[in-house]
């Protein structure tokens, strides 16, 4: 867990939960993250967050 603070929105605070699980011969990576409020969310959506996350991972090699 840890959490995540965007500068241009200091109170908008989110917390990140990502957990690994072993399937077969794969990692199963889960990514949550808890909003303070919908604005939050929809703040984090719009600067891009939810397309960045497969290309930190393997699934932007798939």
């Amino acid at each position: 867990m840890s959490t995540f603070v965007d500068e241009a929105a200091p109170a908008t605070e989110a917390l990140d939960e990502v957990t690994f699980e072993e399937k077969d011969d794969t990692t199963l990576v889960t990514g949550r993250t808890v909003f303070p409020a919908f604005q939050a969310r929809e703040l984090y959506a719009a600067a891009g967050a939810e397309r960045g996350w497969p290309s930190a991972t393997d699934a932007s090699m798939n």
